[in-house]
């Protein structure tokens, strides 16, 4: 008997202790399962937002996402208007489906005279100014040829920059691409480039009760003890004895400076001022005496 119940407490315990392990599985299984699910729904959300090319052509759609059923207005819309994206020189200022207005190469040239308002050039292209005959005045950007961009990267710089809005940054409002050309097309700064703003004279940095009576070289040399003080680089910062002294060197120069711009007449009128200031001290010590 002992025998026997023993065989049966073994036996009821590897069967719960087998049980819970089969259940823990089972719950693993499901919450696995479900986190799959849960990722593959987030990636679809991203992808449906890049761009991808239909049928071989220049033109491209968005993959629909899981909140557009096919009974969707907006789905129809889309269908519709998707002539989308870099579609060629058959429609004028379209919109595509990113939102961002499409010029034609025409008008551009029109509004730029042929290309003619150059405003500005770097590494990227040049940059027009653009008068549309609608009175609004912009900024295009003309990419440069020898660039290695594609089709595919400009399309997806042209979706990003349109995503992208600050209120540091130019705002992009349109886009063009015919002809083998790339063009972007911005906001035009009326008041003048970054560079304009950032680079100004010592006139309207030093303090305006001054009246320009300062040295534009002894202010350079402040400014560079300064910029080194703040360097991002701790060890590279100078001591206060460094400083001190880099200060004494910069007044001893602008001394110098001061000294030898002085003209000859300066330089002998202070001459026979400092004899008649000698001769007076001398006139009174002998009344003294």
């Amino acid at each position: 008997m002992k025998g026997v119940s023993w065989s049966l407490i073994i036996g009821v315990t590897i069967g719960v202790v087998i049980g819970v392990l089969l259940a823990i599985i089972a719950v693993l299984c499901i919450s696995f399962h479900k986190r799959r699910q849960q990722i593959g729904s987030s990636s679809a959300r991203r992808a449906s937002m890049i761009p991808i090319r239909a049928n071989g052509f220049d033109n491209c759609s968005e993959v629909s996402g899981s909140t557009n059923r096919p009974d969707s207005p907006r789905v129809a819309d889309e269908e519709r208007g998707s002539s989308l994206f870099l579609e060629g020189p058959k429609r004028k200022n379209a919109v595509s489906v990113s939102g961002i207005p499409k010029y034609s190469y025409k008008d551009l040239q029109k509004a730029t005279s042929n290309f003619t308002t150059l405003i500005g050039q770097g590494a990227f292209g040049s940059v027009y100014n653009a008068h549309l005959s609608t009175g609004e005045i912009l900024a295009v950007k003309v990419l440069a040829n020898n660039s290695k961009q594609g089709e595919k990267e400009f399309q997806t710089e042209v979706l990003l920059l349109g995503r992208l809005h600050h209120r540091n940054l130019v705002n992009l409002v349109g886009y063009c691409a015919e002809k083998g050309q790339h063009i972007l097309l911005y906001v035009y700064m009326t008041n003048g480039s970054l560079a304009s703003h950032l680079y100004v004279g010592w006139e309207e940095i030093v303090d305006s009760r001054l009246d320009g009576a300062f040295d534009v070289d002894e202010l350079n040399d402040i400014a560079a003890v300064a910029y080194k003080c703040v360097s991002k680089v701790s060890r590279k910062r100078p001591s206060m004895r460094d400083v001190v002294q880099a200060l004494s060197r910069v007044v001893k120069e602008s001394q110098i400076r001061k000294h030898h711009r002085k003209s000859p007449s300066d330089v002998q009128s202070s001459a026979s001022e400092h004899r008649r200031e000698e001769s007076i001290d001398s006139a009174s010590d002998f009344a003294d005496v």
